[in-house]
């Protein structure tokens, strides 16, 4: 998540947009079709190999 106007409802460590800003210009010309700045990568590992942990992670209301 983003430390933005448009997302302020979440209360949860949020990257700032400077941090995000940096990772999109660094992947510029790269070929990548994604980024994951900060955290970002972990939770795409842990969602790939424990889908329920993560949800509950970015859901913790969320039901098995």
């Amino acid at each position: 998540m983003v430390d933005t106007p448009f997302n302020t409802v979440a209360n949860v460590k949020k990257m700032q947009p400077e941090v995000v800003n940096k990772a999109m210009i660094a992947a510029l010309g790269t070929g990548k079709f994604e980024i994951r700045p900060g955290q970002a990568n972990a939770l795409y590992y842990l969602q790939r190999l424990f889908p329920a942990v993560a949800l509950k992670i970015l859901n913790p209301v969320a039901k098995d």
